[in-house]
């Protein structure tokens, strides 16, 4: 549950950077992306290449591809000591990222993860290689994580499209072997989490913060913040502090037009 004001910058990022979860897209997240800015963030949803404003791009399949992608785009396009927040497998790239530009000299402002297992908890679980799931094993998992619609699963040329994305990004979520002991040495913050999450607990997570982090959970399952935008986005910007005078406009492509959200 939350502590309000624990770990709380008494001037918070003013920028903030979200990443979707395995198999979508920014699209999903702009309503999220619409509350953070009602509320004087500057929040911007990315899609990673192979879908939405990327999809020219090859997908990135190891974590360490995807972390240099978004150091790129978090130096070039984004103010120093932006925030940055992930679910899913954004969630794990979220932090691996704030965990690089620690040691580029370059910390992240602060650091939100959500819906995704702890370093220590990942690494104390047994390895799995889902993308190599049959499709129809890799669909009914998607069914039982829920967020996805139906027609989206039953339509044979979007199943395969949205099958061959979320492939590409378990080869990022699966492939990655979390370090038990990794930390975050100077960013602060938070983990998120839905009470029903079938997949995803927040055990383990005060580990991996150095500086105080608070652990915010809410009714739901994998995808509770979908359900509960105006609540996360509360939380997110009590966490994140008063914003910081405004600065450059960032040039990160916001993603548009994700329609199914398969878990990561």
């Amino acid at each position: 549950m939350s502590a309000p004001g624990s770990g709380r910058a008494p001037e918070g990022p003013r920028q903030l950077l979200v990443l979707h979860h395995a198999g979508g897209s920014a699209g999903p997240y702009q309503r999220l992306v619409r509350a953070l800015g009602a509320r004087g963030r500057e929040a911007v949803a990315v899609d990673l290449p192979g879908r939405g404003h990327s999809a020219g791009e090859p997908p990135r399949r190891s974590m360490a591809e995807a972390v240099n992608h978004l150091v790129e785009v978090v130096t070039r396009d984004f103010e120093p000591g932006c925030a940055l927040f992930g679910h899913s497998m954004g969630g794990l790239i979220a932090f691996e990222t704030a965990r690089e530009l620690e040691r580029l000299g370059r910390p992240a402002g602060w650091a939100g993860v959500s819906g995704c297992l702890s370093p220590a908890a990942a690494a104390a679980g047994p390895a799995t290689d889902r993308r190599r799931w049959s499709d129809d094993r890799l669909t009914e998992y998607v069914r039982e994580l829920g967020g996805t619609p139906e027609e989206a699963l039953r339509n044979p040329e979007l199943r395969d499209y949205l099958l061959g994305v979320l492939r590409a990004d378990l080869a990022v979520v699966d492939g990655h072997r979390a370090t038990a002991h990794a930390q975050l040495r100077r960013t602060p913050g938070a983990v998120f989490c839905g009470l029903a999450d079938p997949v995803a607990s927040p055990d383990g997570w005060c580990r991996a913060f150095r500086h105080p982090m608070t652990v915010h959970s809410f009714a739901g399952g994998h995808f509770y913040l979908f359900d509960r935008v105006e609540e996360v986005a509360d939380r997110i910007d009590a966490a994140l502090g008063r914003p910081r005078p405004g600065g450059p406009e960032p040039g990160a492509p916001s993603g548009g037009g994700g329609t199914a959200r398969p878990a990561g």
